[in-house]
């Protein structure tokens, strides 16, 4: 199923490698596969440190094929679609084909659609796998993983999950079709098996999904003694790397990363304790800084200086940019070791991107490292202070604020993220991390626009993250009643021309 350097991927307990997939398909003639469904079927993705990008069903055609090497294949499915598109446009093209073969893999957008109704779920995918069946086509359908496990905030949506999921496992027993079996998967709760919009998986859940897709497989053809023997069990948390607690650390655990030491794990699981949602608020961050990234990158903007970047994860600043321009220059700042040595080991062979160990409290030695000062200040550039600032008292960061505004030429932008909120929930979540890391604080939209001084807001102003430029049809927006207050507020400011 891959191959070097793939090493992340080669050690995880929960992916089937090459011979183990050839051994649970021992036997197989299928010559004819189709997959039908959403953006899951399409194979929707981020990628994922250490793991082949492959979306599943490429994963599981490619056993397949060496299997059968006249295997054919035909995808069908599509972002977006509901199991009644499914129906009406996808399944006249799969029973075309004439498979022998096929995967269904449908209903996610059915039951996050404002009005759910099972019942209309169940008729559509018996429709689907009904005449597949009937015309010779061995079929196989999913449930759900529990995503709920990794963002306990989204347990209001559980109960439409497990409907769709009784609704899918009802039909695969009346028509034979074999059941991949994903709901209480032991890697439901890693936060890395999912992408940052909370929707979809990532390459690592790809790689699962594909994996449990050919152990069911294996199974119907009686090979499931080819499974690993540890097949199906939680897999070992990951080693510490320090005793220093520092908030990249925290931030990488609740990422579902493993560049945190044992104090960090701890630290974040007391945050977790207190405030269950506050995964969503690490990942409501994250979203804005691609959002944030692709604004700076649109407006044309070819400086971006990231201050308190933190350990590096999905959806890289320097990654999102040079997407849109590959000329745009990066520069990451940070004091946290760990930090510093990833985005040194990632960014030794990429251009105009660099790194540098600085802390943001010490605004004039930061600016005049050489690794900033590849930013030429006589021109716009855009900085970010991203899920940093709530870390440093007032009579600290104003100062420091203003040494930062004053270096900046007219046309830059400052982008900040920061914590707030008024309720208790927020307030234990803040007194966690004041333990740990000896100050935190919360400060509202009145004293976070206070941070850019005299330069001028850009719309819409400073917002909760989920309402600042959102993306079209945004995960959080559609399900904010279901998430519950997002303690964290955002806002970009342009510094003005000066007077005349």
């Amino acid at each position: 199923m891959t191959t070097p350097p793939f090493e992340a991927e080669l050690a995880d307990q929960h992916v089937l490698n090459a011979q183990q997939a050839d051994e649970l398909l021992r036997g197989a003639t299928w010559s004819r596969f189709a997959v039908l469904g959403d953006s899951m079927a399409e194979g929707i993705m981020e990628a994922t440190a250490g793991y082949e990008h492959a979306p599943w069903a490429e994963r599981v055609h490619a056993a397949l094929k060496r299997a059968n090497p006249e295997l054919e294949f035909l995808n069908t499915g599509w972002r977006g679609v509901v199991s009644a598109q499914v129906r009406a446009d996808q399944l006249p093209k799969a029973l075309e084909f004439k498979p022998d073969l096929a995967g269904v893999i449908c209903g996610g957008n059915d039951f996050l659609a404002p009005e759910f109704d099972v019942s209309v779920y169940q008729d559509n995918l018996e429709a689907i796998v009904a005449p597949l069946v009937e015309a010779g086509t061995t079929v196989f359908v999913y449930s759900l993983i529990d995503i709920t496990r990794a963002i306990p905030e989204l347990g209001k949506m559980r109960p439409r999950m497990e409907q769709l999921n009784a609704a899918t496992l009802a039909v695969a027993e009346k028509y034979g079709a074999i059941w991949v079996p994903c709901w209480e998967h032991p890697a439901a709760g890693d936060r890395n098996a999912y992408s940052s919009d909370m929707l979809h998986m990532s390459a690592r859940g790809h790689a699962i999904i594909a994996s449990e897709t050919l152990a069911a497989l294996g199974r119907h053809l009686g090979n499931e003694a080819a499974l690993p023997e540890n097949w199906g069990e939680a897999a070992p948390e990951p080693e510490g790397l320090g005793d220093e607690s520092a908030i990249s650390g925290v931030y990488d655990y609740l990422l579902g990363g493993k560049d945190h030491s044992e104090d960090e794990r701890k630290v974040a699981e007391r945050a977790l304790a207190s405030v269950p949602g506050i995964k969503v608020l690490v990942w409501e961050d994250r979203k804005f800084i691609k959002r944030l990234v692709r604004f700076y990158a649109r407006q044309g903007f070819t400086q971006i200086l990231d201050i308190g970047a933190g350990i590096p994860s999905r959806g890289r600043v320097h990654e999102i940019a040079h997407a849109v321009n590959p000329d745009i220059k990066v520069v990451y700042a940070d004091i946290n070791d760990v930090a510093i040595a990833r985005y040194k080991e990632m960014l030794e062979d990429v251009p105009n991107a660099w790194v540098v160990k600085a802390d943001l409290t010490k605004p004039e030695e930061l600016l005049a490292t050489p690794e900033v000062q590849q930013l030429d200040f006589t021109k716009p550039i855009a900085v970010m202070f991203l899920g940093v600032l709530h870390f440093i008292p007032s009579e600290i960061l104003l100062p420091a604020m203003r040494v930062y505004r004053e270096a900046l030429a007219p046309g830059s932008m400052i982008g900040v993220s920061h914590g707030a909120g008024t309720d208790a929930s927020a307030g234990e979540a803040y007194d966690v991390y004041a333990r740990a890391f000896g100050f935190a604080t919360m400060r509202n939209e009145q004293e976070l626009t206070e941070l850019f001084g005299d330069f001028e807001l850009v719309e819409p102003g400073v917002v909760k993250l989920p309402d600042w430029r959102p993306d079209p049809s945004p995960f959080s927006s559609r399900y904010a009643n279901l998430l519950g207050p997002v303690h964290y507020l955002g806002g970009v400011a342009v510094k003005p021309a000066p007077a005349e």
